[in-house]
């Protein structure tokens, strides 16, 4: 993944959570999205978490079809896939569930 399309992902998330423009005038910088991950990844996990029953399976079989897709291998170790998500994994499915916030 290059550092475009990283800060393009991390930007969609931060727009899904409607936090397009939270440092504003708070003084804060913004955030470095081509290589601070958690800067959005840490975002999703209450997002996530705070969302109704449905969106949470969603988004735990979004995941699921993200990392057997990239490594059907790891298909026979459903139980464990999560353990293979990669931070993009996570961010690719959060927008695949979510709605945009505008």
């Amino acid at each position: 993944m290059t550092p475009d399309e990283r800060t393009a992902l991390n930007e969609a998330v931060c727009k899904r959570l409607g936090w397009t423009a939270w440092w504003g005038d708070t003084g804060l910088e913004q955030p470095d999205f081509t290589s601070d991950w958690n800067a959005v990844y840490r975002w999703i996990v209450p997002a996530v978490k705070e969302a109704n029953s449905s969106v949470r399976v969603r988004f735990s079989a979004a995941v699921f079809a993200i990392v057997t897709e990239r490594e059907p291998a790891r298909t026979a170790a459903a139980l464990i896939y999560a353990l293979y998500a990669t931070p993009e994994d996570y961010c690719r499915a959060f927008l695949a569930v979510t709605e945009v916030n505008e």
